[in-house]
């Protein structure tokens, strides 16, 4: 363990040389779940009609859901996109050192920060092929307290990630690995790559901007305490 462990923070290095490299990328993510009420499935079930895409370059990241594709979703299949998908705009850059999401709060856009090292990636010894590419297994262990009962709870979120596109971006705010992660896992809500697209055409990326800044913290425990005070009532 101790031989992976130096193997990948040497590869951690080595990737973040590549990073000023020029890379332009497009991710198609496709959203699946692991268990629909009674029914658990070997693999994931792909939401139909759901998808989100992921642009990059070499320091910047932006990822969003495609709306073309609102009309095709299934009424079965859209309250696990508001209750586990990405709503608004997720953005990182490296060189700026932002990383946040965009979204709207009772008709006002609101910017979420988060931290930039959001993740404890833990790396394992496990391997897989998504499409082409090999891809480490990776798990982050975040431990919280519901202020509501204040008990502990424990996220557990599982990634797949590949060397072999140097960048530290994904779906939604999972980043932080040395490559791109295709698929991450949390709670049987999957988000997995479909289709890769690398360019020699420059990504430009804009950043979002609005007014209205909260910091991810601030947004949970607001959060939490206005589903503590519906349970009461």
């Amino acid at each position: 363990m101790k031989n992976i462990c130096y193997l990948f923070s040497f590869l951690l290095f080595f990737s973040s040389q590549l990073y000023s490299q020029d890379l332009n990328i497009e991710v198609h993510y496709e959203q699946g779940i692991g268990k629909y009420k009674e029914e658990v499935f070997k693999t994931p079930k792909i939401l139909e009609g759901v998808l989100y895409v992921l642009r990059a370059n070499s320091y910047s990241s932006e990822f969003v859901r495609d709306e073309s594709m609102s009309n095709n979703i299934p009424n079965e299949n859209k309250r696990y996109v508001r209750g586990y998908g990405a709503k608004g705009t997720y953005y990182r850059n490296i060189k700026s050192h932002k990383k946040f999401r965009k979204t709207s709060n009772r008709g006002k856009d609101l910017i979420i920060t988060h931290p930039l090292k959001e993740f404890n990636w833990e790396i394992q010894k496990e391997s897989k092929f998504i499409g082409k590419y090999k891809c480490y297994k990776a798990i982050d262990r975040n431990v919280q307290r519901d202020p509501r009962n204040n008990k502990e709870f424990t996220f557990i979120t599982t990634a797949w990630f590949t060397l072999d596109i140097p960048v530290p971006f994904g779906p939604k705010n999972y980043d932080g690995l040395p490559g791109l992660i295709l698929e991450v896992e949390i709670f049987q809500n999957y988000f997995i790559a479909s289709k890769i697209i690398i360019s020699d055409k420059e990504i430009e990326i804009s950043e979002p901007k609005s007014e209205n800044v909260i910091t991810l913290e601030e947004y949970v425990n607001k959060s939490l305490k206005i589903l503590g005070s519906k349970s009461e009532n």
